[in-house]
């Protein structure tokens, strides 16, 4: 059965930082019948956080970081890896930005000293920061649909997922609430991943502390709430992670990646196969490895 993730763009964009000791990050590329490329250094670009990344509907992508020198970091690149990037004050930060589009024009929100903060723009020309209003101590997840930002993060303190709208162009955030859902609960020890697909949002978060690796789903759609979640199931093998994972909508379903399990720092992806079924889990590639959880996003590229 075609699941309604009626998404144009043909080609996978991963993003990661390097193994422990190395800060460097790392991007791969996947089309739709063809197999992850080895990692390709960015230029310019270090950070000890993963990035995020977004894309443009004019096939240019955007990617955002936190540099070593703990200003948050956003370049454009179409065709290539080539970045141009803009800085910002100095900050301490909890964890990677997070980035999504709406237009021509790109949402952030990241953590700064523990406290959630936006702003929307682009590369050299970003509003001031603004609150939304939430706390957390690790980083945020985003996605724009409908000219309606939503952000989703694990609570300060605590493992539940907390939830907040914008209207774009409104003067603030909703009031932040746990997660709303038909039933059950969502509970993570790092980033939820957020993807906008045909009929709303898909949201993936890892489970609690150490106490559970496995990687957990639930969908929205607008005027609803979040199902009831349950664990990404593969086919066969298993989807373990020790960090929050990435999550597109591409080719017709979702796509994961994730870092494995404790010391494996491998990265692994798995597609949805229906409702209730993901993939096997596979490696992307040999060369792909990374200390944290990585970003993906879909793009539409030009392929000869």
């Amino acid at each position: 059965m075609a699941h309604p993730y009626v998404m144009t763009d043909n080609t996978l964009w991963l993003n990661w930082r390097g193994v422990e000791g190395d800060e460097r990050l790392w991007n791969s590329s996947r089309s739709r019948d063809g197999a992850w490329a080895g990692a390709v250094e960015t230029r310019a670009a270090a950070s000890a956080f993963a990035p995020a990344a977004a894309s443009f509907a004019d096939q240019a992508r955007l990617l955002t970081w936190v540099d070593q020198q703990g200003r948050i970091r956003a370049g454009r690149t179409a065709f290539g890896d080539e970045l141009s990037s803009t800085g910002g004050e100095a900050t301490q930060f909890t964890g990677r930005p997070a980035i999504a589009m709406n237009g021509d024009s790109a949402v952030l929100a990241w953590s700064a000293a523990g406290s959630l903060q936006y702003a929307t723009g682009g590369p050299g020309h970003w509003t001031s920061p603004a609150p939304v209003g939430g706390f957390t101590d690790r980083a945020p997840a985003l996605a724009v649909l409908y000219n309606t930002a939503f952000c989703a993060w694990k609570q300060s303190g605590t493992e539940q997922i907390m939830w907040s709208e914008h209207r774009l162009g409104a003067s603030s955030w909703s009031a932040p609430e746990p997660l709303p859902l038909v039933d059950g609960g969502a509970s993570t020890s790092d980033v939820p991943a957020l993807a906008v697909t045909g009929r709303g949002l898909a949201m993936a978060w890892k489970g609690v502390a150490n106490n559970d690796p496995r990687l957990w789903f639930s969908e929205w759609e607008p005027g609803g709430r979040w199902s009831t979640p349950h664990t990404v199931d593969p086919i066969d093998g298993a989807v373990l992670t020790s960090h929050g994972p990435g999550l597109a909508a591409f080719d017709g379903t979702l796509v994961l990646a994730w870092k494995g399990a404790g010391s494996d720092q491998r990265v692994w992806w798995s597609s949805r196969v229906d409702a209730n079924r993901w993939a096997t889990p596979q490696i992307t590639h040999p060369t792909i490895n990374s200390a944290a959880g990585p970003s993906l996003v879909a793009y539409a590229a030009l392929h000869p």
